[in-house]
Protein backbone atom coordinates (compact mmCIF):
# COMPACT_ATOMS: atom_id res chain seq x y z
CA UNK A 1 0.00 0.00 0.00
CA UNK A 2 1.44 3.72 -1.06
CA UNK A 3 1.90 6.12 1.31
CA UNK A 4 2.54 9.56 1.40
CA UNK A 5 4.54 11.31 -0.86
CA UNK A 6 6.66 14.50 0.04
CA UNK A 7 8.65 16.88 -2.65
CA UNK A 8 11.22 19.11 -1.88
CA UNK A 9 12.94 21.61 -3.93
CA UNK A 10 16.37 23.37 -3.47
CA UNK A 11 18.23 25.86 -5.18
CA UNK A 12 22.15 25.44 -7.15
CA UNK A 13 24.09 28.76 -6.48
CA UNK A 14 26.76 31.11 -8.44
CA UNK A 15 29.95 30.89 -6.55
CA UNK A 16 31.13 34.88 -6.36
CA UNK A 17 34.49 34.47 -4.72
CA UNK A 18 36.50 32.10 -2.24
CA UNK A 19 35.88 29.16 -3.52
CA UNK A 20 38.17 26.23 -2.63
CA UNK A 21 38.64 27.86 0.60
CA UNK A 22 35.91 25.65 1.97
CA UNK A 23 38.17 22.73 1.50
CA UNK A 24 39.79 20.86 4.69
CA UNK A 25 42.87 21.03 5.09
CA UNK A 26 42.79 24.70 4.28
CA UNK A 27 39.73 25.79 5.97
CA UNK A 28 41.25 24.20 9.24
CA UNK A 29 44.63 25.22 9.18
CA UNK A 30 43.78 29.19 7.81
CA UNK A 31 40.01 29.65 8.12
CA UNK A 32 38.20 30.24 4.39
CA UNK A 33 35.57 32.68 3.24
CA UNK A 34 33.13 31.87 0.42
CA UNK A 35 30.13 34.48 -0.90
CA UNK A 36 27.75 32.95 -3.03
CA UNK A 37 24.43 33.60 -4.24
CA UNK A 38 21.64 30.97 -4.62
CA UNK A 39 19.71 30.77 -8.05
CA UNK A 40 16.96 28.79 -9.78
CA UNK A 41 16.97 26.58 -11.64
CA UNK A 42 16.23 24.70 -8.62
CA UNK A 43 17.13 20.85 -7.94
CA UNK A 44 13.50 18.71 -7.10
CA UNK A 45 13.48 15.71 -4.91
CA UNK A 46 10.41 13.01 -5.06
CA UNK A 47 9.72 10.82 -2.08
CA UNK A 48 7.18 8.07 -2.05
CA UNK A 49 6.33 5.59 0.53
CA UNK A 50 5.61 2.85 -1.30
CA UNK A 51 5.18 -0.12 1.23
CA UNK A 52 7.23 -2.84 -0.74
CA UNK A 53 10.29 -3.70 -0.15
CA UNK A 54 13.57 -2.04 -1.45
CA UNK A 55 14.30 1.26 -3.24
CA UNK A 56 13.88 2.73 -6.70
CA UNK A 57 15.96 5.92 -7.52
CA UNK A 58 14.95 7.72 -10.68
CA UNK A 59 17.77 10.50 -11.47
CA UNK A 60 18.51 11.57 -15.36
CA UNK A 61 16.20 9.23 -17.26
CA UNK A 62 18.33 6.03 -15.24
CA UNK A 63 16.57 3.98 -12.89
CA UNK A 64 18.16 2.10 -10.01
CA UNK A 65 16.54 -0.62 -7.95
CA UNK A 66 18.23 -1.65 -5.29
CA UNK A 67 16.39 -5.15 -3.44
CA UNK A 68 17.19 -3.92 0.37
CA UNK A 69 18.89 -1.57 2.74
CA UNK A 70 21.66 -4.60 3.32
CA UNK A 71 22.23 -4.54 -0.76
CA UNK A 72 22.92 0.06 0.22
CA UNK A 73 26.19 0.74 -1.28
CA UNK A 74 27.23 4.36 -0.86
CA UNK A 75 30.48 4.17 -3.15
CA UNK A 76 28.03 2.61 -6.20
CA UNK A 77 25.77 4.17 -8.23
CA UNK A 78 23.75 7.21 -7.43
CA UNK A 79 26.07 6.94 -4.64
CA UNK A 80 24.56 10.10 -2.75
CA UNK A 81 21.58 8.83 -2.05
CA UNK A 82 22.32 5.64 -1.53
CA UNK A 83 24.59 7.07 1.43
CA UNK A 84 21.58 9.63 2.63
CA UNK A 85 19.21 6.25 2.63
CA UNK A 86 21.95 4.61 5.02
CA UNK A 87 22.47 7.76 7.02
CA UNK A 88 18.91 8.13 7.59
CA UNK A 89 18.31 4.69 8.54
CA UNK A 90 15.75 4.32 6.12
CA UNK A 91 13.92 1.25 6.14
CA UNK A 92 10.11 0.97 4.29
CA UNK A 93 9.82 1.10 0.62
CA UNK A 94 10.88 4.28 -0.93
CA UNK A 95 10.89 5.70 -4.82
CA UNK A 96 13.25 8.69 -5.03
CA UNK A 97 13.01 10.95 -8.27
CA UNK A 98 14.95 13.37 -9.14
CA UNK A 99 14.97 16.17 -11.36
CA UNK A 100 17.12 19.00 -12.50
CA UNK A 101 17.44 21.52 -15.57
CA UNK A 102 21.17 21.95 -15.21
CA UNK A 103 23.86 20.33 -17.12
CA UNK A 104 25.94 17.51 -16.01
CA UNK A 105 29.02 18.72 -14.18
CA UNK A 106 28.00 22.38 -14.65
CA UNK A 107 29.89 23.66 -11.03
CA UNK A 108 26.68 25.33 -10.15
CA UNK A 109 27.00 22.88 -6.25
CA UNK A 110 24.10 20.53 -7.99
CA UNK A 111 25.14 17.67 -6.05
CA UNK A 112 25.32 19.72 -2.75
CA UNK A 113 21.34 20.99 -3.93
CA UNK A 114 20.27 16.74 -3.96
CA UNK A 115 21.85 16.42 -1.09
CA UNK A 116 19.84 19.02 0.97
CA UNK A 117 16.48 18.32 -1.15
CA UNK A 118 17.36 14.41 -0.59
CA UNK A 119 17.85 15.00 3.36
CA UNK A 120 14.88 17.26 3.78
CA UNK A 121 12.52 15.10 1.99
CA UNK A 122 13.88 12.05 3.58
CA UNK A 123 13.33 13.68 7.06
CA UNK A 124 9.80 14.88 6.08
CA UNK A 125 8.97 11.14 4.95
CA UNK A 126 10.34 9.90 8.99
CA UNK A 127 8.89 13.00 10.64
CA UNK A 128 11.96 14.75 11.40
CA UNK A 129 12.78 18.24 10.76
CA UNK A 130 16.47 20.26 10.73
CA UNK A 131 17.15 23.60 10.76
CA UNK A 132 19.12 24.66 7.59
CA UNK A 133 22.55 25.16 9.06
CA UNK A 134 21.90 21.21 10.88
CA UNK A 135 20.77 20.29 7.14
CA UNK A 136 23.62 21.86 5.56
CA UNK A 137 25.78 20.18 7.78
CA UNK A 138 24.71 16.52 7.35
CA UNK A 139 24.13 16.72 3.72
CA UNK A 140 27.57 17.78 3.56
CA UNK A 141 29.04 14.83 6.16
CA UNK A 142 26.79 12.01 4.19
CA UNK A 143 29.19 13.36 0.76
CA UNK A 144 31.93 14.01 2.00
CA UNK A 145 32.16 10.74 5.24
CA UNK A 146 29.82 8.33 3.31
CA UNK A 147 29.94 8.49 -0.43
CA UNK A 148 33.80 9.66 -0.21
CA UNK A 149 33.38 12.58 -1.95
CA UNK A 150 36.14 15.67 -1.55
CA UNK A 151 34.49 18.78 -1.58
CA UNK A 152 33.92 21.95 0.86
CA UNK A 153 30.48 23.04 2.29
CA UNK A 154 29.94 26.32 0.52
CA UNK A 155 27.29 24.41 -1.55
CA UNK A 156 24.46 22.52 1.36
CA UNK A 157 24.60 26.12 2.92
CA UNK A 158 23.54 28.09 -0.20
CA UNK A 159 21.10 25.04 -0.78
CA UNK A 160 19.95 25.15 2.49
CA UNK A 161 19.94 28.90 3.46
CA UNK A 162 19.07 30.51 -0.13
CA UNK A 163 20.09 34.30 -0.97
CA UNK A 164 23.20 36.01 -0.96
CA UNK A 165 25.93 34.43 2.10
CA UNK A 166 29.09 35.24 3.39
CA UNK A 167 29.77 32.15 5.00
CA UNK A 168 33.04 31.35 7.13
CA UNK A 169 34.48 28.23 7.34
CA UNK A 170 36.88 27.49 10.60
CA UNK A 171 36.57 24.00 9.71
CA UNK A 172 34.57 21.78 7.01
CA UNK A 173 31.13 23.45 8.76
CA UNK A 174 30.49 26.94 7.43
CA UNK A 175 28.82 29.75 9.58
CA UNK A 176 26.30 31.89 7.31
CA UNK A 177 25.81 35.00 7.33
CA UNK A 178 23.22 36.88 4.90
CA UNK A 179 24.13 39.81 2.51
CA UNK A 180 20.81 41.57 2.09
CA UNK A 181 20.55 43.28 -0.94
CA UNK A 182 18.03 45.98 -1.92
CA UNK A 183 16.01 44.77 -4.96
CA UNK A 184 16.90 47.85 -7.62
CA UNK A 185 20.72 46.58 -6.70
CA UNK A 186 18.93 42.69 -7.34
CA UNK A 187 18.00 44.19 -10.62
CA UNK A 188 20.62 45.68 -11.82
CA UNK A 189 23.18 43.04 -11.11
CA UNK A 190 20.67 40.54 -12.63
CA UNK A 191 20.83 42.85 -15.34
CA UNK A 192 24.75 42.72 -16.35
CA UNK A 193 25.16 38.64 -15.29
CA UNK A 194 25.86 36.43 -18.11
CA UNK A 195 25.76 32.14 -17.32
CA UNK A 196 27.35 30.62 -19.90
CA UNK A 197 27.48 26.42 -20.09
CA UNK A 198 30.89 25.13 -21.83
CA UNK A 199 30.00 22.81 -22.76
CA UNK A 200 32.38 20.49 -20.80
CA UNK A 201 31.37 18.26 -17.49
CA UNK A 202 33.85 18.45 -14.95
CA UNK A 203 34.42 15.99 -11.94
CA UNK A 204 35.73 18.43 -9.21
CA UNK A 205 36.97 16.01 -7.13
CA UNK A 206 40.03 15.58 -8.82
CA UNK A 207 40.94 18.89 -9.19
CA UNK A 208 40.52 19.32 -5.42
CA UNK A 209 42.38 16.58 -4.46
CA UNK A 210 45.38 18.24 -6.73
CA UNK A 211 45.16 21.79 -5.14
CA UNK A 212 44.96 20.53 -1.48
CA UNK A 213 47.68 17.94 -1.87
CA UNK A 214 50.17 21.16 -3.07
CA UNK A 215 48.51 22.93 -0.73
CA UNK A 216 49.73 20.65 2.23
CA UNK A 217 52.78 20.11 0.34
CA UNK A 218 53.25 23.63 1.13
CA UNK A 219 53.59 24.98 -2.62
CA UNK A 220 54.23 28.82 -2.44
CA UNK A 221 51.87 29.65 -5.66
CA UNK A 222 49.43 27.55 -4.56
CA UNK A 223 48.92 28.63 -0.80
CA UNK A 224 49.38 32.21 -2.08
CA UNK A 225 47.01 31.84 -4.57
CA UNK A 226 44.49 30.23 -1.59
CA UNK A 227 44.98 33.12 0.68
CA UNK A 228 43.89 35.44 -2.75
CA UNK A 229 40.93 33.83 -2.95
CA UNK A 230 39.66 34.34 0.55
CA UNK A 231 41.03 37.87 -0.05
CA UNK A 232 38.71 38.13 -3.21
CA UNK A 233 36.01 36.98 -1.06
CA UNK A 234 36.18 39.95 1.50
CA UNK A 235 36.71 42.17 -1.01
CA UNK A 236 33.43 40.93 -3.20
CA UNK A 237 31.29 41.28 0.32
CA UNK A 238 32.16 44.57 0.31
CA UNK A 239 31.19 45.28 -3.50
CA UNK A 240 27.82 43.54 -3.17
CA UNK A 241 26.74 45.60 0.59
CA UNK A 242 28.23 48.99 -1.42
CA UNK A 243 25.84 47.90 -4.27
CA UNK A 244 28.96 48.87 -6.66
CA UNK A 245 28.62 46.31 -9.65
CA UNK A 246 31.77 47.50 -10.85
CA UNK A 247 33.76 46.64 -7.90
CA UNK A 248 32.53 43.63 -7.77
CA UNK A 249 32.85 42.35 -11.27
CA UNK A 250 36.80 43.54 -9.96
CA UNK A 251 36.99 41.23 -7.72
CA UNK A 252 35.64 38.44 -9.56
CA UNK A 253 38.08 38.43 -12.15
CA UNK A 254 40.86 38.97 -9.58
CA UNK A 255 39.30 35.22 -8.01
CA UNK A 256 40.09 33.88 -11.35
CA UNK A 257 43.42 35.11 -11.73
CA UNK A 258 44.14 33.60 -8.38
CA UNK A 259 42.08 30.29 -9.25
CA UNK A 260 44.39 30.00 -12.38
CA UNK A 261 47.31 29.75 -10.06
CA UNK A 262 45.90 26.56 -7.84
CA UNK A 263 46.03 23.46 -10.92
CA UNK A 264 46.95 23.60 -14.40
CA UNK A 265 43.71 21.76 -15.43
CA UNK A 266 41.36 24.78 -13.94
CA UNK A 267 41.75 26.07 -16.79
CA UNK A 268 41.61 25.04 -20.77
CA UNK A 269 42.33 26.33 -24.28
CA UNK A 270 38.48 26.33 -24.40
CA UNK A 271 37.40 28.14 -21.68
CA UNK A 272 40.55 30.75 -22.35
CA UNK A 273 38.95 31.31 -25.94
CA UNK A 274 35.78 31.74 -24.29
CA UNK A 275 36.74 34.60 -21.90
CA UNK A 276 38.62 36.17 -25.10
CA UNK A 277 35.31 36.13 -26.55
CA UNK A 278 33.72 37.78 -23.90
CA UNK A 279 36.35 40.50 -23.08
CA UNK A 280 35.77 41.64 -26.79
CA UNK A 281 32.01 40.83 -26.16
CA UNK A 282 31.96 44.06 -23.19
CA UNK A 283 32.66 41.88 -19.89
CA UNK A 284 34.24 43.40 -17.35
CA UNK A 285 34.96 40.42 -15.13
CA UNK A 286 34.66 36.69 -14.82
CA UNK A 287 35.50 33.15 -13.52
CA UNK A 288 34.37 29.67 -14.09
CA UNK A 289 32.07 28.38 -11.42
CA UNK A 290 33.11 25.32 -9.16
CA UNK A 291 36.26 23.39 -9.02
CA UNK A 292 36.93 25.03 -13.26
CA UNK A 293 37.98 23.19 -15.75
CA UNK A 294 34.50 23.24 -17.22
CA UNK A 295 31.46 23.54 -16.24
CA UNK A 296 29.73 27.03 -16.15
CA UNK A 297 31.52 30.22 -16.95
CA UNK A 298 30.02 33.62 -15.11
CA UNK A 299 30.54 36.81 -16.58
CA UNK A 300 29.94 40.28 -15.62
CA UNK A 301 28.74 43.26 -18.72
CA UNK A 302 29.70 46.69 -18.80
CA UNK A 303 26.46 48.98 -18.29
CA UNK A 304 24.73 48.15 -21.36
CA UNK A 305 26.87 45.63 -23.17
CA UNK A 306 24.55 42.50 -21.81
CA UNK A 307 23.01 41.51 -25.24
CA UNK A 308 26.44 42.10 -26.82
CA UNK A 309 28.21 39.47 -24.42
CA UNK A 310 25.76 37.03 -24.83
CA UNK A 311 25.92 37.11 -28.38
CA UNK A 312 29.82 37.04 -28.42
CA UNK A 313 29.84 34.29 -26.52
CA UNK A 314 27.14 32.38 -28.19
CA UNK A 315 28.96 32.85 -31.55
CA UNK A 316 32.09 31.33 -29.40
CA UNK A 317 30.02 27.93 -28.83
CA UNK A 318 28.99 28.56 -25.53
CA UNK A 319 25.77 27.47 -24.51
CA UNK A 320 23.73 30.51 -22.35
CA UNK A 321 21.57 29.57 -19.22
CA UNK A 322 18.79 31.26 -17.96
CA UNK A 323 19.13 31.31 -14.38
CA UNK A 324 17.68 34.29 -11.46
CA UNK A 325 18.60 34.50 -8.05
CA UNK A 326 16.83 32.74 -5.25
CA UNK A 327 16.02 34.21 -2.32
CA UNK A 328 14.82 31.26 -0.18
CA UNK A 329 16.80 27.78 1.10
CA UNK A 330 15.48 24.09 0.65
CA UNK A 331 11.60 24.39 1.12
CA UNK A 332 9.12 20.87 1.66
Amino acid sequence: MRGRSVRARAPTRIDIAGGFTDVPPYCDRRGGLVVNAAIRPLVEVEVRETGGPGFLVESGGAVLRIPSTAALDPRGRERLVQGALLATGARKGLEIRIRSAVPPGSGLGTSGATGVALLAALDAVAGRRRGPALLAREAHRIEVEVCGHRGGGQDQVAAACGGFLSIRFDGPDGEARPIPLPSSFLRELRSRCVLVYTGIPRISGRLIEGVMGRFLRGERTTCAALDALAACARAARRALRAGDVEALAEAVGRNWEAEKQLHPAITNARIERLFAAAARGGAIGGKALGAGGGGCLLFLAADGRRRGLREALRRAGARTLRFDFEGRGVRV
